[in-house]
């Protein structure tokens, strides 16, 4: 479970990013602030937070990754988010489509993913890699 940062009295701890979490920027890929700036325009209340977590998570995890193309392959990822922000979902759908790959992809397992973000996001995560 991520850390928490010190609060004040009876205010709810907030989760501080691990490593993998930490911002990055992959060249040509739209930044966590681009996908924000959308889903805040139709969700303005939304869980933003668990987004930028989701998107710094799946960078990472792909980290290095590229199609044959030479394109960086988190551009799917994000490409995805954006349609599912299009679409007007909800911020664990938006999460889901970040990370839909990283399970098939990458070492991280569902357990992870239901771990650092939240049971409704992995079992979208989990029944998404399932349609192949």
């Amino acid at each position: 479970m991520p850390r928490s940062a010190p609060t004040a009295a009876g205010a709810p701890a907030s989760p501080l990013p691990d490593a993998a979490e930490a911002p990055i920027t992959i060249p040509g890929v739209p930044s966590a602030d681009e996908l924000l700036a959308a889903l805040r325009a139709y969700l303005p209340d939304g869980d933003h937070e668990i987004v930028r977590r989701a998107y710094y998570f799946a960078a990472r995890s792909h980290d290095g990754q590229v199609r044959k193309s030479g394109e960086p392959y988190f551009a799917h990822p994000v490409d995805v988010a954006f349609l599912l922000t299009r679409l007007r979902l909800d911020t664990a759908s938006i999460c889901a489509g970040l990370l839909h790959d990283v399970v098939e992809d990458t070492t991280v397992a569902v357990s992870e993913i239901e771990r650092r973000f939240s049971p409704e996001i992995a079992h979208i995560v989990d029944g998404v890699t399932k349609l192949n």
